[in-house]
């Protein structure tokens, strides 16, 4: 079986990747937390959140003692029955999932556990450490649900034997994970090619239970290797206490600060010259020899810089607030996207940063039409200009002003977001928008229209677009308060 179905969504060969946001035991025992944390999964467009289903009593008794692993005094019995979900908040969860638009998954370690979620999730996960349960994959198997089977610590032929286990109850729906059972794992033992030794092995869909720190690196390596699941334990704060939250990825800091846990932040970026950099972009024939043309019919590719900045994020002040001097800059929206369609080639119908750009919109509730300007990522590379303008023409209008930065500043690499952001403030702040730097004409294959030279103007909300590497996508929106 080369596709199963997980609620309304179809999982393997030719369908977009299915996000599990992996919650696991990250509650921390509080239900609100649990609800905050099906919230930021939901926000972040997984397709799927994951818990765990578990009773200390039946995984070790009492007089275990401590975990060298866990680095811990306390008894391994106390630390599992604390990082128990209660059975009464299954149905709780479950609903929370449906209204926020996810599939709510689970991870049974017994045959109750199992019977207990059965009415509530469209797919079983099996954890690692009982792939090898035969008794357990007995029992969800009979269930007729699809399953998701993790593989950490396992050789080929407990996976194979596994599979056997479950395929004799006359289930096929099955989807194997590659897994590394350390955590957090360094990427070096990530191990993504065993997801396609599982694949040619079983004729069954594969994908990456990823436990690397990493939110990218990983995930983006599995799909260009044909993996149809990622699944990544998230939290909500890596400071809190518990055994997986210092590997767990962290919302981004916009989420954070909604959510009460953080009063301010600082946010930026810098980068800096080097051989490797030049080496690296030399290789790929993106370095221009001239200061780079931006949107230009005669644009030959980036001019490198080196830069720096910073900025302060704090929660927006609330009616009857003093303004700061200038008016206040809100950050109204962020949207991010990964397409992952080549290593340093955009999609050429520009589909991530489509997606990255209606995401920003999104997030702020705002129609394309509240845009008064666009600050464009402009490379000055052949692909990424026409990609992205025409991905802007065709969300925004061809009408809407648009200019790129980088034919004065150049390329700033790890500094691009934080700089092509500040200018953004500043455009707002200063009612201009400014002209695209070094271009003499604008090419017509790219469909937006880039201003050539500043011109005065106040629009109320400005968007940012800077993207990267592999498809990694990022728009912010700024507004005026």
């Amino acid at each position: 079986m080369t596709k199963v179905r997980i609620g309304e969504r179809w999982v393997g060969d030719g369908e977009p990747a299915y996000i599990v946001a992996e919650a696991g035991s990250n509650h921390n025992g509080s239900f609100e937390q649990a609800l905050r944390l099906i919230d930021a999964a939901a926000d972040a467009c997984a397709d799927a959140v994951k818990f765990q289903q578990f009773k200390a009593a039946k995984l070790y008794p009492k007089s275990a003692g401590a975990s060298d692993y866990l680095n811990t005094p306390r008894s391994i019995y106390d630390i599992i029955h604390d990082m128990e979900t209660p059975d009464d908040w299954v149905p709780e969860l479950a609903g929370h999932c449906r209204r926020r638009g996810l599939a709510f998954l689970s991870s049974p370690f017994d045959e109750e556990s199992a019977d207990l979620l059965d009415p509530w999730v469209p797919a079983f996960k099996v954890a690692s450490y009982e792939m090898t349960h035969a008794p357990l994959l007995r029992h969800i198997a009979r269930k007729g649900k699809p399953m998701i089977v993790s593989t950490g610590a396992a050789v080929l032929d407990e996976v194979l034997h596994s599979v056997e286990i479950i395929r004799a109850e006359g289930n096929d729906q099955i989807v194997l994970l590659q897994c590394t059972a350390k955590y957090p794992t360094p990427l070096d033992a990530v191990n993504a090619r065993a997801l396609v030794s599982l694949r040619e092995a079983t004729g069954l869909p594969t994908g990456l239970s990823d436990h690397s720190r990493d939110p990218v690196v990983a995930p983006v390596v599995a799909v260009a290797l044909g993996a149809c699941l990622i699944e990544k334990h998230f939290t909500l704060n890596h400071a809190w206490k518990g055994t997986d939250h210092a590997f767990s990825l962290e919302p981004d800091i916009t989420r954070l600060i909604d959510a009460g846990l953080v009063d301010a932040a600082v946010v930026g970026g810098c980068d800096s010259l080097c051989l490797t950099t030049l080496y690296g972009f030399g290789s790929l024939e993106l370095l221009s020899d001239r200061p780079c043309r931006p949107f230009d019919p005669d644009r030959n590719g980036i001019s490198i810089g080196e830069g720096a900045g910073f900025a302060l994020l704090q929660r927006a002040p609330g009616p009857g607030a003093r303004a700061t001097p200038g008016g206040e800059i809100v950050l109204a929206g962020v949207g991010e996207s990964c397409d992952a369609y080549h290593m340093s080639t955009p999609h050429p119908e520009g589909l991530g940063a489509t997606l990255a750009m209606q995401r920003a919109l999104a997030a702020g509730g705002l129609a394309p039409e509240a845009v008064g300007y666009v600050n464009l990522h402009g490379t000055a590379t052949r692909s990424n200009d026409t990609a992205e303008g025409n991905a802007v023409a065709k969300l925004f209008g061809p009408g809407l002003p648009c200019s790129a930065t980088k034919g004065a500043t150049g390329h700033l690499l790890g500094a691009a977001g934080i700089a092509e952001a500040i200018i953004s403030m500043l455009s707002l702040r200063h009612e201009w928008l400014p002209g695209t730097a070094n271009s003499n004409a604008v090419d017509p294959a790219c469909g937006c229209r880039v201003l050539l030279e500043g011109e005065r103007a106040a629009p109320r909300y400005v968007l940012s677009n800077s993207f990267g590497f592999g498809g990694n996508n990022c728009s912010l929106v700024f507004g005026r308060a």
